[in-house]
């Protein structure tokens, strides 16, 4: 795109001066990147505080069906980004705690003064889950397959009504999308078809 942002002149005009954007494929692999370089730093972490905003942001399901497609689009984002967190976290988390490093940490003398704050760590986790997890499975117990029909629809609605100049999505794509987000959740939640939640197997 020509850069006309600072032109002074007709002469400046003429001798065009140039802004670069990256294509999405360039701009998606640069924040993977920025990720990489992060992961060591940041490391993973298992947070309450995430179920939660969980359990919160759940129970207003029965409410929040009957608002506008906007309200339902932009709390359905929160409650996904939040439940990703969560599960990113504790796999990333658990992953690092069986890591065959972790291991021989363990049986080093450092480990011991470690080991103290650790379980604290844990068992305050494992708090967070005993608070929430089981209010979760509830409330999604409780939530009829009408409900869940009318937040599939109006967030699929919102997203169709958000003008795109490169390509218009596919309604039923993104119906499956979204009701396949909500059945992740089930399943790490609560049993669904006699298979262990994946709450249970953190447990």
């Amino acid at each position: 795109m020509q850069d006309t942002k600072r032109v002074t002149s007709i002469e400046a005009f003429k001798n065009r001066q140039y802004r670069y954007q990256l294509a999405e494929y360039s701009v998606e692999i640069e924040r993977m990147t920025i990720r990489l370089e992060k992961l060591f730093v940041e490391g993973a972490s298992l947070e309450p505080t995430l179920l939660e905003k969980i359990r919160i942001e759940l129970s207003r399901i029965f409410e929040i069906s009957e608002k506008s497609p906007l309200d339902v689009y932009g709390w359905w984002n929160s409650l996904n980004n939040d439940f990703i967190r969560l599960n990113q976290n504790y796999q990333d988390y658990m992953r690092d705690l069986n890591s065959a490093r972790a291991e021989e940490l363990m049986k080093t003398a450092q480990f011991l003064m470690y080991k103290d704050k650790l379980i604290e760590y844990l068992r305050s986790f494992v708090k967070g889950l005993q608070l929430n997890v089981g209010v979760i499975e509830e409330i999604m117990r409780r939530i009829m397959p009408a409900t869940l029909e009318q937040i599939y629809q109006k967030t699929v609605e919102y997203e169709l009504s958000i003008p795109r100049l490169d390509m218009e999505p596919d309604r039923e794509e993104l119906y499956e999308r979204t009701r396949g987000r909500f059945a992740s959740m089930q399943e790490w939640f609560m049993e669904v078809g006699g298979v262990q939640s994946e709450a249970s197997r953190l447990f």
